[in-house]
């Protein structure tokens, strides 16, 4: 008994030293824990502490919406979770692998993230522009004079100064040009302890889940749920534009307007022009937040205001026509110039087509082709910049062409208003027009056909597209009058459109070939009376120009604007007013003669395949204007009804051939225009309020 009795003391006192051991190692370890804390790095997590209490943070506001005449939403916002930088919280030693994990994460989002850097993927080389433009030569410039590299420096070498100066050497090479695509974005944003950088938008729950489930490893990383745009259709890309963050090379600016640098602003299209309108005020918050962004608490906020939205004069169902019908057509046109031994039309492939109101210039619809999705924008810049067909190109505005027969109205004008010609004159078609022998252009019927027009009255005239009587009327008036007109009509002169990137386009002359230093002969005069020579416009221009002539003179600036409204009060509308830009003095004798030639145009001319059973009386002209490589453009103008223009149209299409081939795309637009006219009947803005 006492042997067992001294055996359990024994174990129970082992047992005891045991304890008091672990019990003094964990003591000593909390106490060097606490020391850690407090001495070795005591400044170090009380900087830490102190970076986690407060914090003031911008709140987005919603930009206005977009819609079309009738109140149908173009752009709008809906809510969505955006996977954002914090540059405040984000450990500059782990930015790379912080980055790199997330992109693992959103790897099954399927999301395009912004990348500036003017190279391929890999193998990187420099990215090419499409013709006429020079986006990637511009950022080219800018990376290297970034870099603070030669100008002739390759792609291969001025990526490898970019992994180096991102520290990304420890990277495979693909991974190499995601981060360093992603870091330069960073760069070009100004990210900083002020200016986040919003990396991904519309993620999953899941991926929120996920970020959030190792929130200590993605130190930095932020979830906020914002408004981001919407694009309710595919329709008008060209005009309603693109948002997109403040760079670094614009902040200045945009900070003199009251911005944040973490503001999102309209980059082109009505996005831009219209940015004061669409744009809110941002909000902010004070709050309370942990180490890794955790809030803890909001202390005190300012809520955003949303900006105004804007309401385009565009109809959408005849902005749908003209899409489609461009597209349709054109690939017709391809498809049977294909099967022609001469493959005429075989090469078509883009075109443009406007319509605008007669009597206010307020823009129906504005189409080019080919087109994009804005919606999935990011995510197939790379494909559309390659493209040779060039669809980021606003044709409508910024392609300018040769007008062809299309001309021949202002021609016809200065014929008139200048007293060389009068409405009965008569002149005789001769097939070759010898006057500036040896130079001997040809009327384009003796030319197909070897026989002549015959006698001519200006209204026969532009029923056949007699390019004699032209000749002769354009040597009589001078091409000094032949300018005066073309300008008068607006032709070779910005319209003043809202919407970037608009040309001027030329009207042909001595004083343009001066500029480049080249001599205008008596030749050209008569080729400008026909609407060849130098002239280059935008079907802008040409669909304004028949404009005019169609309510009797008055040239208004074309507009894309019906008015804008409160963002949170859609229905009540401040509308634009129409702006008359000039009044030409036209005899009423010499504008119905003109209008009358076209009317015959589209009765028994060129386009009655097209317009001659119409139930509506359309006046046309076509046209064929010859370009220095492949098939001939088709360019066609009109305007209905006949009695009383409402509407005027102008198409183009790059290589179709002729003017009657695509005058169907104009008949698809009237089809649109006649069938919806009036009827406003599903429109949200049924109840406008106009406010004067």
């Amino acid at each position: 008994m006492e042997n067992r009795d001294a055996r359990l003391y024994e174990n129970n006192k082992r047992r005891f030293i045991l304890l008091g051991v672990l019990v003094l190692v964990f003591a000593l370890l909390f106490v060097g824990r606490l020391a850690n804390l407090q001495i070795v790095n005591g400044e170090a997590y009380l900087a830490q502490s102190q970076r986690r209490v407060y914090r003031t943070v911008s709140v987005p506001a919603p930009r206005g919406g977009i819609y079309d005449r009738y109140g149908h939403a173009l752009v709008a916002n809906r809510m969505v979770f955006s996977v954002q930088l914090d540059g405040f919280l984000l450990p500059a030693d782990r930015t790379n692998e912080i980055i790199a994990g997330l992109l693992a994460v959103l790897e099954d989002e399927e999301l395009a993230f912004s990348d500036s850097l003017p190279m391929t993927n890999t193998p990187v080389s420099w990215l090419a522009d499409a013709e006429g433009e020079s986006v990637q030569q511009t950022r080219k410039a800018a990376l290297l004079k970034r870099l603070s590299l030669p100008e002739d420096t390759s792609a291969k070498d001025a990526f490898a100064a970019l992994v180096k100066r991102y520290d990304l050497q420890d990277y495979s090479e693909a991974q190499r040009r995601l981060l360093a695509g992603i870091r330069y974005e960073m760069e070009l944003s100004d990210f900083s302890a002020l200016t986040r950088f919003k990396m991904a938008d519309s993620v999953s729950v899941a991926t929120v889940t996920a970020i959030k489930e190792r929130q200590e490893f993605f130190q930095g990383v932020e979830i906020e749920t914002l408004p981001v745009r919407e694009y309710t259709t595919t329709l008008a890309s060209h005009i309603l534009g693109r948002t997109g963050p403040i760079y670094r090379e614009n902040a200045e600016s945009y900070l003199e307007q009251g911005y944040q640098l973490s503001d999102t602003v309209g980059i082109d299209g009505i996005e831009k022009t219209m940015e004061s309108v669409l744009r809110g005020t941002s909000g902010e918050k004070q709050v309370e937040q942990t180490l890794y962004g955790k809030t803890l608490d909001v202390i005190s906020s300012k809520e955003p205001q949303a900006g105004g939205n804007v309401i385009l004069s565009i109809d959408r169902s005849i902005q749908q026509a003209a899409e489609s019908a461009l597209s349709e057509t054109i690939s017709s046109v391809a498809r049977a110039g294909r099967s022609r031994s001469d493959r005429r039309g075989a090469d078509a492939n883009a075109g443009a087509a406007v319509a605008i109101e007669v009597n206010t210039g307020k823009i129906l619809a504005m189409a080019s082709y080919p087109s994009y999705d804005l919606s999935s924008f990011r995510a197939n810049y790379a494909e559309l910049l390659a493209d040779p067909d060039q669809p980021l190109f606003n044709r409508a505005i910024s392609g300018i062409y040769a007008p062809g027969s299309t001309y021949k109205m202002v021609s016809a004008i200065a014929g008139l208003e200048e007293g060389v010609v009068r409405t009965s004159t008569v002149i005789v078609d001769r097939g070759i027009y010898t006057y500036y022998a040896p130079y001997t252009p040809r009327c384009w019927i003796y030319g197909d056909y070897g026989t002549t027009h015959g006698p001519q009255t200006v209204i026969q005239a532009l029923q056949n597209s007699c390019n004699y009587y032209f000749y002769e009327v354009g040597r009589l008036v001078g091409i000094d009058a032949l300018e005066r007109w073309s300008k008068d009509f607006g032709l070779g002169n910005k319209t003043g459109v809202e919407l970037p990137a608009e040309a001027a386009g030329v009207v042909a002359g001595p004083e343009e070939r001066e500029a480049k230093a080249q001599r205008w002969y008596d030749g050209d005069t008569i080729q400008a009376a026909i609407g060849q020579s130098d002239h280059l416009f935008t079907p802008l221009q040409l669909c304004n120009y028949i404009a005019t002539l169609a309510n009797g003179g008055t040239r208004y600036q074309p507009t894309l604007i019906e008015g804008v409204s409160s963002y949170h009060d859609p229905w009540k509308i401040e509308h634009t007013k129409p702006i008359v830009q000039d009044r030409l003095e036209i005899g009423p004798e010499n504008l119905a003669a003109v209008l009358a030639g076209m009317r015959a145009v589209s009765e028994v001319g060129t386009a009655s395949n097209v317009f001659g059973n119409y139930p509506i009386t359309v006046a046309g002209k076509t046209g064929t204007a010859s370009v220095s490589k492949g098939t001939a453009n088709g360019v066609f103008v009109c305007f209905a009804p006949y009695e009383s223009p409402e509407i005027a149209i102008a198409v183009v299409v790059e290589h179709a051939g002729s003017g009657n081939g695509i005058a169907p795309i104009a008949r698809a637009m009237l089809d649109a225009y006649f069938g919806e006219q009036n009827d406003g009947s599903d429109s949200p803005f049924e109840e406008m309020t106009l406010i004067h």
